[in-house]
């Protein structure tokens, strides 16, 4: 895949981010209060799961048999998911810095080295179809893309499972294309007890191919344990066992 197909892939996908974006007559469920058409439009609640709107909407309608001025409750919801953010950090020598305003993305980072500029841009639905892509280049060393897409398969509020695909390209200081590319495919499944699985494998013509498998599940709220073995042709499984302890304050 040339350099150009994925620039063209990813104006596809902005374009379809930014049309996206805005809620449509055909996006309300029928049976919704035309009071809450106006908060659906006004908080941006296109990509909330129907339970979610409904929930947000009864909030705010408590919020008013309690207090006429409902216009204020309603601005005040926004706050709490902004869809612009400042993101970077520092580990070890590896320094990042990078901005993400809707669907769009991009950031500086380097580790002591050239800078590497990156970007992308990525669009999902709720019943969890998504399609994505980056873009990364360092002066005088060369890039990387990636070009995602995912559709899926099961997804309700206990259950979801979704499979995607994914095509990688290097290319060279001159951003032309440099060795073979790398195709993967998988599935991933998540339960609503935190617990989840995963199943995946990738081809790099010239090189074995290569899969994994794995998943955790949580054991207490701070607790979970995760196995994943790794296998290829040729090569021996490598499996790994592990817990993961994360308390949060």
């Amino acid at each position: 895949m040339s350099l150009k197909t994925i620039t063209s892939l990813l104006l596809v996908v902005f374009v379809f981010g930014f049309v996206s974006s805005y809620p449509t007559s055909d996006t309300y469920d029928e049976d919704y209060h035309p009071q809450e058409q106006e908060l659906y439009e006004v908080m941006d609640l296109d990509e909330y799961h129907p339970r979610e709107r409904r929930e947000a909407f009864e909030d705010v309608q408590e919020e008013e048999d309690e207090d006429d001025n409902i216009e204020e409750v309603i601005y005040e919801q926004p706050l709490v998911r902004e869809r612009r953010q400042l993101f970077g950090g520092k580990d070890g020598r590896h320094q990042q810095i990078g901005y993400k305003a809707g669907p769009a993305w991009g950031s500086l980072s380097h580790s002591g080295g050239p800078i590497t500029y990156s970007g992308g841009l990525g669009v999902n639905s709720p019943a969890g179809h998504g399609l994505s892509g980056s873009l990364s280049h360092t002066p005088g060393i060369g890039g990387q893309g990636s070009v995602r897409g995912t559709v899926g398969l099961v997804n309700t509020p206990n259950h979801q499972l979704s499979g995607w695909a994914q095509h990688d390209r290097n290319f060279d200081r001159h951003m032309r294309r440099f060795g073979p590319e790398t195709n993967s495919a998988g599935l991933n499944y998540q339960h609503g007890s935190g617990a989840n699985a995963f199943l995946s494998g990738s081809k790099t013509p010239g090189f074995p191919s290569t899969g994994s498998v794995g998943g955790s599940i949580p054991l207490n709220r701070d607790l979970s344990v995760s196995g994943q073995t790794n296998f290829g042709q040729g090569m021996k499984p490598d499996h790994q066992v592990g817990l993961t302890y994360q308390k949060t304050f």
